[in-house]
């Protein structure tokens, strides 16, 4: 089965990936919040949040490039909105727009690369996210990639019969979810067996250390230092 590259990045040995996963993800809320609420968002405030990802993004040690170029999917949907500020005359709002999508979105990322799906969900739960949520969005993840692997199998067929012909779309698109469908109640059937029951259990506990207080204690003096001081 394809993995995203994210899940090849989670093998490196950096100090971010030995964080717990809590401490990362408050990290990355108090990062979110600062982004979201600063107002005036000019060049300085633009340069020093990226400057703040690119620097965890070093010393990560992700691939910048690749990460960086992942982070710039996001622009072309917020260039749409971007582009009604801008022709109602609202250039700041429109430079806003992309500034904060962009630097979000590598934000994301940075913790996505350095955290691994199951530990990120688990770090969720025991900072109260219903059981519930947790449980679909493991499952989600997982079925997506169930979904890419039909999906190329039914392009690679279509490839071999002549290529593919807009006419046949809707078939292959019902016979795509159809199979994923049938694969998915097959899944369900085996755990029922199995003895499943409604949740998932998420029994991953990791230490919290006194490098993972430090962070957060530091991220939370400099962002509201640097809010309350310089970016109004």
């Amino acid at each position: 089965m394809k993995r995203l590259p994210f899940e090849h990045w989670h093998r490196f040995e950096g100090p971010l990936h030995r964080l717990d996963a809590r401490s990362k993800l408050i990290t990355l809320i108090l990062f979110l919040i600062a982004i979201t609420t600063t107002r005036n968002w000019n060049w300085a405030a633009a340069s020093f949040y990226f400057l703040v990802v690119l620097v965890i993004l070093l010393v990560s040690r992700a691939p910048s490039a690749s990460l960086l170029r992942r982070g710039a999917v996001i622009l072309p949907f917020a260039a749409t909105f971007a582009a009604v500020s801008a022709l109602s005359g609202d250039w700041l709002r429109a430079w806003t727009l992309l500034g904060k999508s962009f630097v979000s979105t590598c934000a994301v990322l940075v913790v996505v690369a350095t955290t691994p799906l199951h530990r990120l969900l688990a770090a969720a739960h025991q900072l109260g996210v219903p059981h519930l949520v947790v449980t679909v969005a493991l499952f989600l993840y997982r079925y997506l990639f169930v979904l890419a692997e039909k999906a190329d199998r039914l392009r690679m067929a279509a490839a071999m019969r002549g290529g593919f012909r807009w006419s046949s779309a809707g078939g292959a698109i019902a016979a795509l979810f159809g199979s994923a469908y049938s694969h998915a109640e097959g899944v369900h059937r085996a755990m029922l067996a199995r003895g499943a029951t409604t949740y998932l259990p998420h029994t991953i506990r990791e230490a919290w250390r006194f490098r993972d207080t430090l962070v957060v204690t530091l991220s939370l003096v400099v962002l509201i230092g640097v809010r309350l001081t310089w970016l109004p």
